[in-house]
């Protein structure tokens, strides 16, 4: 009888219906979000980070994203240190699938396989690792 009380509070408090069980609404695309004005930037490597969606948002499908690096001179640069990236959604206490991450050339990486699976506040987290450390990470609110 407890058992079956928790699961159904659970279920009750849970985040809701997937929106991969349904053709997203109009309701659910957004525009495209805009770069802070003050940019990002990994201290411990002297980089400017720039990042361009591929198209508009749409709740539950996949986006891309092109991340650029550059230096102060605004010369494309390669991290040194491994990048990667992930979504979390703060308020929910859970982010979203793996995002790939495949260099296209010299400072200019391309992030697949993003999914934003429900409206609300996400992070983006550019991330810096060495030897399984986070060495550097900014972080990108979004409001969907």
């Amino acid at each position: 009888m407890k058992l079956l009380f928790l699961i159904l509070l659970s279920l009750f408090f849970s985040c809701g219906k997937s929106p991969f069980l349904k053709t997203p609404s109009s309701e659910q695309r957004v525009i495209l979000p805009q770069m802070p004005e003050e940019g990002l930037y990994f201290e411990n490597e002297n980089l400017n980070i720039t990042h361009y969606f591929s198209s508009e948002i749409v709740i539950g499908e996949e986006v891309s994203m092109a991340v650029v690096f550059s230096d102060a001179q605004g010369r494309l640069k390669d991290p040194k240190a491994h990048f990667s990236m992930k979504l979390w959604m703060p308020d929910m206490g859970h982010g979203s699938f793996p995002i790939t991450i495949k260099k296209v050339s010299t400072g200019i990486y391309e992030a697949s396989d993003m999914f934003f699976t429900m409206p609300g506040y996400w992070d983006v987290h550019f991330e810096l690792e060495q030897e399984d450390q986070i060495i550097d990470e900014v972080l990108w609110g979004i409001n969907l």
